[in-house]
């Protein structure tokens, strides 16, 4: 099976860069590449033994109405088909449940601790 890559998309300049690097990482790996436009302030992500709730700052939400157009561009420069995520259930009205059948994950800020620059993490 292929491995893939689960980018949370970011519609400002940064954001749309680290989008660029993740199908660009993609390509070189033979990865598939996976994109979330987030549409509320959290995600949840159930694993065998534990539930991650991912906490999304304001910048996920700029520009909606250009977030897929600018994933379509970025994605298909690098040769790759966009793939987009959506939830696949709702813990709560606003806490949407996002598949974890992912070998890497790709967030613009970092999903650990905030000192910390990188943004790429291998979910095995």
């Amino acid at each position: 099976m292929k491995k893939q890559l689960l980018h949370i998309f970011s519609n400002v300049p940064f954001g749309r860069h680290m989008l660029m690097q993740s199908a660009y990482f993609c390509s070189k790996t033979q990865s598939a590449l996976a994109v979330h436009i987030p549409q509320y302030d959290q995600l949840l992500m159930y694993f065998e033994n534990e539930a991650v709730t991912v906490h999304l700052n304001k910048d996920f939400f700029r520009s909606p109405e250009t977030a897929e157009q600018h994933v379509n561009k970025i994605v298909r420069q690098a040769g790759l088909e966009p793939n987009f995520v959506e939830p696949i259930s709702y813990t709560a009205s606003s806490l949407p449940d996002i598949p974890v059948d992912y070998q890497y994950m790709s967030c613009p800020r970092s999903i650990g601790d905030l000192s910390t620059k990188t943004n790429l993490g291998h979910m095995e």
